[in-house]
């Protein structure tokens, strides 16, 4: 399994001339872009940072028609996490439509926590609170 994800890796991102070098240097903006290629080079560089406020917007991505970025968004927010809800990026679209709804589930109990009036951050899955 790591030589077939190094090898996607290398292929989504080593491909030469096929896309546009004008990625927006927002990672955010850049899950916007027309650009598979940005879209994935964005989830990496909010998983890298850790960027939990990134969460929503990877999970809205986990939709994506390119296989790739579905897969790295998946990456991205299990390390950002710790999580997965059954999302595969190569399954049927019904199943993972299921486990993205699973996500946005997910999300909403964490802005609910959030809200419920102590103030402190939402927990993590792991049960810790979360700084950020």
């Amino acid at each position: 399994m790591r030589l077939f994800s190094s090898a996607l890796i290398a292929t989504v991102l080593l491909l030469p001339g096929c896309v546009s070098d004008k990625r927006p240097k927002d990672p955010l903006k850049a899950l916007a872009s027309q650009d598979p290629k940005h879209r994935v080079e964005a989830t990496f560089e909010l998983a890298k940072k850790g960027d939990r406020s990134a969460i929503p917007s990877l999970v809205q991505i986990l939709r994506d028609d390119d296989v790739s970025v579905r897969y790295f968004a998946c990456i991205a927010l299990v390390r950002l996490t710790g999580q997965r809800f059954g999302f595969h990026a190569y399954a049927p679209e019904p199943e993972r439509e299921a486990a993205v709804r699973e996500w946005e589930k997910w999300l909403k109990s964490q802005s609910d926590t959030a809200r419920a009036g102590d103030g402190a951050p939402p927990e993590t899955p792991g049960g810790t609170k979360n700084a950020n």
